[in-house]
């Protein structure tokens, strides 16, 4: 497994990861407008872009994960302006059969040396809640 910058090229890859990655581990959680091609696709053309969201700075980073010629997942990132934080990850989405391999944990590495690049201090605050079998948080 590798780790390289994403650019526009692999807006079709991403968003096809993305939406496997929610129908394979949260299909419960889901909604139909979350898992459409098309407004995901646009959605990854304003990040690369830089316009949305719209409390994001112009700094952002796609870091892909790469198994065997195939992303196999991704983490979006960027500086902010919201809730008077520094840096925001706006998505991470990890394919199913690429689970618990330390792809998740890789990606966030990464992402963390980026930033300590771009900010004074970097502090990760991580918070887990755990989805029962009915979707619940």
């Amino acid at each position: 497994m590798n780790i390289f910058s994403a650019n526009e090229a692999d807006i079709e890859e991403l968003t096809q990861v993305e939406i496997e990655s929610k129908r394979q581990s949260i299909p419960e959680c889901v909604e139909d407008y979350e898992i459409d091609v098309d407004s995901r696709r646009q959605r990854w053309q304003t990040y690369f872009k830089g316009q949305s969201p719209q409390t994001s700075k112009p700094q952002r980073i796609v870091l892909k994960a790469v198994t065997n010629g195939k992303i196999a997942g991704y983490l979006a990132g960027h500086l902010t302006t919201r809730y008077n934080f520094g840096a925001e990850i706006q998505s991470f989405y990890i394919l199913k059969s690429a689970q618990n391999k330390k792809i998740g944990t890789e990606l966030l590495i990464s992402f963390v040396h980026w930033l300590t690049g771009r900010m004074q201090k970097v502090y990760v605050l991580v918070l887990i809640r755990k989805i029962d079998t009915k979707g619940s948080i």
